[in-house]
């Protein structure tokens, strides 16, 4: 069946485009979307050119449409209302002081729309295209060039992947693909496109790798050492994970050869699970995000971040492991270091 599509020419309608009639027609369709109402449009992505906007970060700029919270929002929930001012007589409460109050919704922490709220991120990595992205509750921020966050975005609506996520890291190689895992599988990314055949199971992905993760720190391959990742778990535990010399892409370069020994299937898997508050001495025991940040003027190429809850900590390689960097002289480790939110007057 074919149709005609007509789209009104209106300051409150979609897409602000003249009438037009699609070339053939058995019958007429109109399409009428309100641009000025939030009704089908809950959690639509911030457009600059709407008179007032619907994605669960308006009411923190105060640009919602008049019926954003009847369309958009529930009593008892705070998706939607994060950055709402307080209001007496509601089942509970979604602003800035409810945690003081202790008035929150029970799902307040992940429903968040405010990077620069205080609290702790989930997750952080650097696309290959070197785009900073961080993740915390059900939505993500994408960082400028100023590292200075844009809107809130939903992770499940944008990358496919059910959110909260457990965790994200970027290969540091020359294709640079994005991982993110989730439960038991995980998602691979050429930037923000997912690749074919994903999500897979863990296990299959990467042999040995046991646990509840809930970080990962990719480094590079560097004189002798192997490109790795080390995954950071509950219960103070780190497992490395380490590639074998030659398996990441060529890009560009005439690939080698490999030599598939026992010895070199082996180097695969990921290694045994180390105890952090036993073996790696003076580093945090709880991990809850890291990074690897592209860096032409460091030796390896990257600047590495590991946070623990709300502070986060420089980190240099000590041959084989992380080690933290000493601090600069009366600097404080604070989760602020990786963006840079608006100061507080």
């Amino acid at each position: 069946m074919c149709f005609q599509l007509f789209v009104r020419n209106h300051d409150v309608w979609t897409y602000g485009l003249d009438w037009r009639i699609l070339p053939t027609s058995c019958e007429i369709i109109t399409l009428l979307i309100r641009l000025d109402l939030c009704r089908g449009r809950c959690g639509a992505e911030y457009y600059r050119g709407y008179m007032c906007q619907c994605d669960y970060s308006c009411l923190s700029y105060g640009e919602c449409c008049k019926d954003y919270e009847s369309q958009c929002t529930t009593k008892n929930s705070c998706k939607g209302r994060c950055g709402e001012t307080f209001k007496r007589g509601r089942l509970c409460s979604c602003d800035s002081d409810c945690l003081k109050y202790k008035q929150c919704c029970p799902d307040y922490k992940i429903n968040d729309t405010n990077l620069c709220s205080g609290r702790p991120i989930s997750a952080v990595t650097t696309l290959r295209n070197g785009t900073m992205v961080v993740f915390r509750g059900h939505y993500f921020w994408f960082l400028d060039r100023n590292r200075v966050p844009g809107p809130a975005r939903g992770i499940t609506q944008v990358w496919g992947v059910p959110s909260p996520i457990d965790t994200v890291f970027t290969r540091c190689n020359c294709q640079g693909k994005t991982y993110i895992f989730k439960g038991a599988q995980y998602w691979r990314f050429e930037n923000d496109v997912l690749d074919p055949g994903y999500p897979k199971v863990i296990e299959t992905g990467f042999d040995g790798l046991r646990g509840h993760i809930t970080a990962a720190l990719s480094v590079p391959q560097y004189q002798r050492r192997r490109e790795s990742v080390y995954f950071f778990k509950r219960g103070g535990l780190v497992q490395k994970y380490s590639y074998q010399f030659g398996t990441g892409s060529t890009c560009g370069k005439k690939p080698q050869l490999a030599i598939y020994t026992v010895r070199n299937r082996m180097v695969r898997q990921a290694g045994s699970t180390i105890n952090i508050r036993t073996s790696w001495r003076g580093f945090p025991s709880t991990i809850t995000a890291a990074v690897s940040i592209p860096i032409n003027r460091e030796p390896e190429g990257y600047k590495y971040y590991v946070f623990s809850r709300s502070k986060s900590y420089n980190v240099r390689m000590d041959g084989e492991r992380p080690a933290i960097a000493e601090p600069k002289p009366n600097a404080s480790p604070q989760s602020n270091d990786i963006f840079k939110c608006p100061k507080k007057v």
